[in-house]
């Protein structure tokens, strides 16, 4: 899967509720990722032109061979190329630290039946951003849409009977003039779709669809989250972005395995984009 670190802000010092005064910096808050990974990306592009041509060619070979390339090669066999690639990767790793203390949270997806993380592997995608994780472990990267709760449909139907019209799930539902024990169904772009008599069934034959569709969805994979010693990351891939940060670090999901793979991230959007793990 795709990995990169996402920053904490430093706050001043406060007290809780319970009188204990919490010293400035003990606590950290976290920031967008778009702001934090620039300045460290900045960081990784100084230490990228600091390696060999050989070595370059080995972080460049990660976007794709990740699990049997020349980078994990490097680091099985504990080579000199490994050693110049974590040498240079000291000062972003340094930065982090600074940031974070001696740890940082990651998230890490994997689609189900994956032997990608099987025993001798050294290197591995992580990503401070559940939501991309999640993405590639189901690999849908718009997410697991929300189920629809009881009580949402309850509401609409109300509203419905009081008004003639209600939005929901991406659909208008609109009393229709001429045959008022009808309603007709239009899409977000207001095209019509079908038409219908009974909302509250309409609305919990999708709410058993959506069901269905979450449940298929979280069994194609599982994320995983661990607090990754700021020792082992390796290095931030150059071809990574704001939208999907990376960051290869030296440590096996398996270590501190902790599925949280059913966490609520919710993206109502169509599916789509469909990319594979590393």
């Amino acid at each position: 899967m795709s990995t990169i670190l996402f920053f904490k802000s430093q706050i001043a010092g406060y007290t809780r509720r319970d009188g204990t005064y919490v010293k400035p910096h003990s606590d950290r808050r976290t920031k967008k990722p778009s702001k934090a990974f620039g300045s460290v990306v900045g960081l990784a592009k100084r230490a990228y032109e600091r390696l060999s041509p050989q070595a370059k060619n080995a972080v460049d070979s990660w976007n794709v061979n990740w699990h049997t390339g020349q980078l994990e090669q490097a680091f099985q066999a504990d080579s000199d190329m490994a050693k110049e690639v974590e040498q240079a990767f000291k000062p972003v790793r340094e930065k982090l630290r600074s940031i974070y203390g001696d740890t940082v949270p990651l998230y890490r997806g994997e689609q189900a039946g994956s032997s990608e993380s099987g025993p001798g592997r050294k290197l591995f995608s992580w990503s401070p951003l559940f939501k991309l994780a999640q993405g590639f472990a189901i690999n849908n990267l718009h997410g697991i849409p929300a189920p629809i709760a009881d009580e949402a449909i309850q509401r609409a139907v109300e509203q419905y009977e009081r008004t003639g019209f209600v939005s929901f799930g991406g659909k208008k539902f609109k009393r229709n003039k001429e045959m008022p024990e009808y309603y007709d169904i239009y899409d977000r772009h207001n095209n019509m779709i079908t038409d219908g008599d009974d909302l509250a069934e309409d609305l919990r034959s999708s709410k058993e669809y959506r069901d269905e569709m979450i449940a298929e969805m979280k069994a194609k994979g599982d994320v995983y989250a661990a607090e990754v010693p700021i020792d082992d990351l390796v290095w931030i891939p150059l071809g990574a972005n704001l939208s999907q940060p990376e960051i290869i670090a030296r440590y096996n999901p398996r270590r501190q395995p902790s599925s949280v793979m059913a966490k609520a991230v919710v993206f109502l959007r169509p599916i789509g984009a469909l990319v594979s793990a590393r």
